[in-house]
């Protein structure tokens, strides 16, 4: 035992003093060995003391221990400060025993540590975790080996949660040491989601250390981290550190990280980043990928390689080129690869849609019947004229067909009868055969029918016959017939008997041969029937199978009759186009129809995106014309209800200048005429009262009677007049609307006025000229002087017969003689008080009739501005990015090419650089 460990344990007294004294007591050893020491000339008590401390400790007397430490001079009192402090604790002391390992100070690291470690403990009782963790922190850098110190400071701060300290903790011990235990807690830490804040690099020296030490543990630290920063911003970032490490190292087959490679490869490539993020990952995540994948994705991998190598030359290492060629040409063929190619398939086609340049709903029934592997497809095809239409029929044994159709009818055997029109757009229910004879006579373009039937013979044979588009001699329906030509698992080329094999019929063969070299063609000589002999009938069949070798040798020709139907030959013809029912083959053949849709389909898109900025452009121009067009046609609505509110307010006005004017002029003669109301036996003593009474009573007649009959109809012919105004300008709008439309192409503008403004006037005009609420007025009690001498002397002297003379001519001349303008003018401003309300809201209400179309124009101004706006932003993008759509669509093609190659397994191959 060493003397650290001694002082460790507090043993020191055993190993120095008591050897060979066993029986005897401690204290009494060092009793004796202190009296012998005192007889020295200078005698050094301080071991004795030392050792009676430890002692005493052991013996739980820690006062009288910490007396005997506390003499102590030489090179053990950092060790005795250190026991006193533990002697503190024990006597519950914690301030005291802190103090004191806090005042030690020494350059041994074992005391260092044994002082810290009891520091640490002591802080984490009192809860002091900021001062524990750094206690823990500081001896773990100094003393990173001293026993159980980092499993103490891993525990602490996984108990504390200390995700950070944990990790760099781990880390930092799976590198110092070695240690595949630090590996799995990293590991253990990465799972947890502990080190989703680390940038890849932090542990790009960590993965070379476990590299070295388990493989194993290398596997899974590379893959927990990889699921770790999937999904994450720092994904890319890992690809490429990672990448760049483990190019350095000797890697090793390993499934689960191969696996890895390629999940990562196709989310590289699958339209989500642009080339330029990924161009400098990929090379070495291809060629790390080769070296760790095993069996099947090593097809994978090096079909990758052959793909990128082709699209990027010289991106790749030749070596790495070379093996991946190797590998193609060595390794056994893959199984499924149509399925590969489907999930492709429906990669560019989810991208497609999410970038609005939707895929056609008949590719993706195409490509549904191309995955339909338990049903051989047969298509039929010929010359309009050689009986293609009868020979289906009679097969299906239903009049169905009629000839000379510009439709694809794929014809499928099904308990019930059903048929789908397939269009770009989508797909519609046929209701019944009127409506399929109707849709397959129309010849503006190709339609597509699935028709599903009963038939014996399709169910039997496990067909599904599909009827071509007759051969019209126009290019487009020659293109047409080859894209559906991708359908077909073989072809019967109907003949006709009478004129086999023509010059057309072999250029047509011609092409399709050169379309698609490896389809079966089987010849059927139709109408056999009309050949007059069998002999005759043997001849023409030896005549076109000899016809037909010159350019298909191994053809054979199939007599056959449409009319003439039997069991027997639907038999024969049944074994002569019998398909190879080889799944391996079928699937072969499919897997190359599916590539050449999908390269079709990656052209298309190209065309696609080309048009899309075309069309943008066209858009906008379209517009910014239809927003002049709509801004003109709002400045004129405006002119013409700025020109209808003038003139109809005018008018409006004119006619109740007038009724006022006439009120005025009137009023004075009628007042006057009530002289005849004044009689010389008249009571003056109360005339002026009576007569004020007549003249409000004869002006009210007048206003009821004459006034309002006639401002009533002219109201009403207002009202005509009006009406007739709003009616012209509904005929304008109408023609601007109509004009507007057709730009439009569609009813896509309403304008409609508000014309119950005119039946509002109407009940206003019955309300306002029904009866007249006139409140009499003090005619002749104004207080004139005039009118008070004349109505003070009728007072005073109308009881007196004889001044009854003098005051009925007083009376009559004042009558006659008086003054009525203004009078008039209060009359009729009062009469007119309501007419006048109703003009100040005439405004408004042909505001109201105006308000739909202002409102409507400005509204569509507006959205076609704000569309011209989003078309300008779109615009902007695409010629800002055209690599969000270009990239994408070349990355696409990288994945046909690498299908492309996973198909050709096996094959010999040229070299790609």
């Amino acid at each position: 035992m060493t003397l650290e460990e001694q002082l460790i344990n507090k043993t020191y007294y055993k190993v120095t003093y008591m050897n060979e004294q066993e029986e005897k007591h401690p204290i009494q050893v060092l009793g004796d060995a202190y009296l012998l020491e005192q007889r020295n000339e200078l005698p050094d008590l301080s071991y004795i003391r030392y050792a009676q401390g430890e002692v005493y400790f052991q013996f739980k007397d820690f006062e009288a221990a910490i007396f005997k430490w506390e003499n102590i001079t030489n090179e053990l009192q950092p060790w005795a400060r250190k026991n006193m402090a533990d002697a503190y604790l024990e006597l519950g002391l914690v301030t005291d025993a802190e103090e004191m390992y806090l005042s030690i100070h020494t350059e041994s690291p074992t005391l260092h540590a044994e002082v810290s470690l009891q520091l640490f403990s002591l802080y984490l009782e009192q809860g002091k975790i900021d001062k524990a963790d750094k206690v823990i922190k500081e001896v773990v850098s100094l003393t990173p080996d001293y026993p159980n110190v980092t499993e103490i400071a891993r525990r602490f701060y996984e108990e504390q949660e200390k995700v950070q300290d944990a990790v760099e903790l781990a880390v930092n011990e799976a590198i110092r040491t070695e240690s595949l235990k630090w590996s799995q807690f990293v590991n253990e830490y990465v799972q947890k989601g502990w080190t989703k804040t680390y940038k890849p690099e932090y542990f790009m020296e960590f993965i070379p250390a476990v590299h070295q030490v388990d493989q194993k543990c290398f596997e899974q630290i590379v893959a927990s981290l990889w699921n770790s920063y999937k999904q994450e911003d720092l994904y890319l970032k890992w690809l490429k550190e990672l990448n760049t490490v483990l190019s350095k190292l000797e890697l090793q087959k390993n499934a689960r990280i191969s696996s890895l490679y390629k999940e990562a490869y196709i989310e590289l490539i699958d339209g989500q980043f642009y080339i330029k993020e990924i161009s400098s990952i990929i090379p070495d995540h291809l060629s790390n990928w080769q070296r760790v994948s095993v069996s099947t994705d090593q097809i994978f991998a090096s079909s990758a390689i052959l793909a990128w190598s082709e699209m990027f030359p010289a991106s790749l290492d030749l070596g790495v080129v070379s093996d991946a060629e190797y590998n193609i040409c060595h390794t056994s063929k893959l199984d499924n690869v149509l399925s590969h190619c489907h999930q492709l398939f429906e990669s560019i086609t989810k991208w497609a849609e999410d970038h609005e340049l939707g895929v056609g709903h008949k590719m993706k029934w195409m490509v549904q019947q191309l995955m339909d592997c338990n049903v051989h497809h047969l298509m039929v095809a010929g010359p309009t004229g050689n009986g293609k239409s009868s020979f289906i029929n009679s097969i299906l044994g239903e009049n169905i067909l009629k000839p000379s159709t510009s439709s694809l009818i794929m014809f499928k055997d099904n308990e019930a009868l059903n048929m789908t029109e397939i269009t770009d757009s989508g797909s519609k229910r046929i209701a019944d055969f009127s409506d399929f004879y109707q849709i397959t006579a129309s010849q503006l373009q190709t339609k597509v029918i699935d028709f599903h039937l009963p038939s014996d013979f399709l169910h039997k044979n496990g067909l599904a016959l599909i009827d071509a588009p007759s051969f019209q001699g126009s290019t487009k329906s020659r293109n047409d017939f080859f894209d559906y030509l991708q359908l077909a698992d073989g072809l019967v080329f109907v003949l006709n008997a009478n004129v086999p094999f023509t010059d057309k019929e072999c250029d047509i063969l011609l092409q399709i041969q050169k379309f698609a070299p490896s389809l079966p063609i089987y010849f059927v000589l139709n109408k056999i029937d009309t050949i007059y002999s069998e002999h005759e009938a043997n001849s023409v069949i030896e005549e076109t199978e000899s016809r037909l070798s010159e350019y298909f040798p191994s053809a054979k020709v199939f007599p056959y009759s449409s009319v003439y139907n039997s069991e027997e030959q639907s038999e024969q013809l049944s074994e002569f186009v019998k398909i190879d029912h080889n799944q391996d083959v079928l699937q072969q053949g499919r897997t190359e129809k599916l590539l050449y849709l999908i390269r079709q389909l990656i052209t298309d898109l190209l065309e696609k995106r080309v048009k899309m900025e075309t069309d943008i452009v066209k858009s906008i121009s379209w517009n910014e014309d239809i927003a002049g067009r709509l801004n003109g046609a709002l400045h004129q609505l405006r002119d013409l209800e700025s020109e209808k509110m003038e003139h109809i307010q005018t008018e409006y006005q004119m006619m109740e200048e007038e009724i006022r004017n006439e009120v005025i002029n009137t009023i004075p003669t009628i007042l006057k005429g009530c002289t005849d109301f004044i009689k010389e036996d008249s009571d003056f003593r109360h005339i002026h009262n009576e007569l004020n009474d007549e003249m409000n009573n004869r002006v009210q007649d007048y206003l009821h009677n004459d006034i309002l009959p006639k401002y009533y109809g002219q109201l009403k012919k207002w009202i005509a007049t009006s009406n007739s105004e709003f009616n012209q300008s509904k005929e304008y709008l109408d023609e601007m609307c109509e004009s507007l439309n057709k730009l439009y192409g569609e009813e896509r503008l309403k304008l409609e006025f508000d014309f119950r403004v005119i039946d509002d006037w109407s009940r206003d005009a019955d309300r306002m000229t029904n009866a007249v609420r006139f409140e009499k007025i003090n005619i002749l009690s104004r207080n004139t002087p005039t009118q008070l001498l004349l109505k003070g002397a009728g007072k005073l002297f109308g009881g007196i017969p004889q001044n009854k003379s003098m005051l009925y001519n007083k009376y009559k001349s004042l009558v006659d003689n008086e003054d009525y303008y203004g009078v008039a003018v209060i009359i009729a401003n009062k009469f007119m008080q309501q007419f006048d309300l109703f003009e100040k809201g005439l405004d408004r209400d042909i505001s109201m009739f105006f308000h739909n179309p202002l409102s409507v124009l400005e509204q569509t101004i507006a959205e076609t501005y704000e569309k011209i706006k989003r078309q300008n932003e779109i615009l902007q993008n695409l010629r800002a990015n055209p690599e969000k759509y270009k990239d994408p669509i070349t990355l696409f093609e990288v994945r046909l090419r690498q299908n492309e190659w996973i198909k050709d397994v096996g094959k010999e191959t040229q070299p790609v650089y």
